[in-house]
């Protein structure tokens, strides 16, 4: 239980990377 909480975690923060550096390209492409 203790790992499937920890996988979760991980997929949450990868996704989250992911939307940052979507979100900063957007930005750049905006300027």
């Amino acid at each position: 239980m203790k790992s499937l909480l920890n996988i979760h975690r991980k997929k949450g923060l990868v996704k989250m990377l992911h939307f940052l550096l979507e979100y900063k390209y957007h930005l750049r492409r905006a300027w």
